[in-house]
């Protein structure tokens, strides 16, 4: 274990002391830039880390406001630099937002709601996160630096969520919570040590991702186990046609395996959590056989698709759900989690069915060209950004407010096509 901490540590330290050692001035703000965006993930993490760990502390809420001014430092440092590399796509993306808000405004006045829920709730997060992250990222032009970067700072992130999983609230009454922003930022660190665990075979990668997979599992919502999924698939199945040749068989006896001793698995593994005091939500569905339970979102499935045929052309506008799914659930206190709890359902609910159908083909789109990006550190950017984001197509929503899904559709469509290389236009 210290040899592991060791190694991470190390990482981390030699990441971030080099920088003035460079003398290539481009080398150098990819470096800068991409700091400038694992900031906002570290102190993120850190935030929600601090409010865990100490909830009842007088300092916290100094600390949250200390984190959003180091994350608005990170980006405007970069700043001229990201406009001298990408001012068309950054001016072009406010102008698009602005357009969409302004016709969601009027959509939620016409219907006589506050406004306040779509700007807090949506607006905000696009305009002050969504889009400088993912122009912050196609601006970067070795993409190896941001890849590199973001393999450092997974390990800082991985530290501050492992004290998060130390000092969560334990299960009361046996029954077991679950923490969702846990989850999807535990993904950032899983999903990179899983690629490196495909590219360098390092043993260390792969007791990383088994630490990081048992903490998902007793303190993570079950949409973290998608993205998990999709990438060993990708990387096993799809990636490599000649790797699929050979691991086609393994998986198929890991398949039969897991069918006839699953239970018993599943129940060892419970059993020695139970042990330490821990409880597992998922582990919990997996032994009941009700792992697909949809625990209230079918609910708001139809709820969603209710709104849908009450508005199936123009939509009820982005951030404008919030009101109506609030009412059909009755419920009295409003906030921005009234959501569809699936993509491609909020698509339809704030843009209407067939600009709905149109946006959502666009995020699906890079899924399919992803193998056919030659650059390495560029194809497992694209693959890591949108395998987090799986979950969002079945669980969960928010395209346009997730700064994943900015990174993904960024990359993905930034860039064109010369030989073997690519390029942000």
């Amino acid at each position: 274990m210290g040899q592991v901490l060791a190694v991470m540590y190390k990482n981390v330290v030699d990441g971030m002391i080099f920088l003035k050692g460079i003398s290539d001035k481009n080398l150098y703000w990819d470096y800068r830039i991409s700091i400038g965006v694992v900031l906002y993930f570290i102190m993120s993490v850190f935030n929600a880390t601090i409010k865990t760990v100490r909830p009842d502390s007088g300092i916290v809420s100094i600390l949250s406001i200390l984190s959003g001014l180091v994350i608005a430092a990170g980006f405007i440092q970069c700043l001229p630099s990201v406009l001298k590399r990408s001012r068309r796509i950054l001016f072009s993306s406010y102008i698009l937002f602005f357009v969409v808000y302004g016709i969601s405004m009027a959509l939620i006045s016409i219907r006589g709601e506050s406004i306040d829920l779509m700007l807090k709730g949506s607006a905000f997060l696009t305009f002050a996160w969504w889009i400088p992250l993912g122009v912050f990222v196609s601006s970067i032009y070795d993409k190896s630096v941001l890849y590199q970067v973001f393999l450092r700072a997974s390990f800082i992130i991985l530290t501050l969520l492992t004290l998060m999983f130390i000092y969560h609230p334990l299960p009361e009454n046996g029954v077991a919570g679950y923490n969702m922003f846990f989850g999807f930022n535990m993904l950032i660190p899983t999903l990179f040590h899983i690629n490196e665990l495909y590219k360098t075979k390092k043993l260390i990668y792969l007791f990383l991702f088994l630490t990081e997979f048992l903490m998902i599992l007793v303190y993570a919502n079950r949409g973290c186990l998608l993205p998990i999924v999709f990438i060993f698939l990708y990387k096993s199945l799809w990636e490599n046609k000649k790797r699929t040749k050979k691991l086609l068989p393994i998986i198929l006896i890991l398949l039969i395996v897991i069918y006839f001793l699953g239970n018993i698995l599943i129940e060892t593994i419970a059993s020695i959590l139970e042990g330490y005091g821990l409880s597992s939500r998922t582990l919990w569905y997996l032994l009941s056989g009700d792992i697909s339970n949809a625990t209230g979102r079918d609910e708001i499935w139809n709820n969603s698709i209710k709104m849908i045929s009450e508005r199936p052309i123009l939509g009820w506008g982005l951030g404008g759900e919030y009101y109506q799914l609030a009412a059909y659930e009755g419920a009295i206190e409003i906030d921005n989690s009234f959501t569809p709890h699936n993509g491609v359902l909020q698509n339809w609910v704030n843009f209407g069915v067939l600009i709905g159908s149109v946006v959502s083909i666009m995020i699906i789109r890079p899924y399919l060209n992803m193998r056919h990006i030659k650059d390495k550190y560029y194809h497992d950017l694209v693959l890591i950004f949108g395998s987090a984001i799986v979950a969002m197509f079945y669980s969960a929503s928010g395209f346009f407010t997730n700064p994943m899904a900015a990174m993904f559709l960024y990359l993905s469509y930034l860039y064109s096509k010369r030989k073997t290389n690519f390029r942000i236009v």
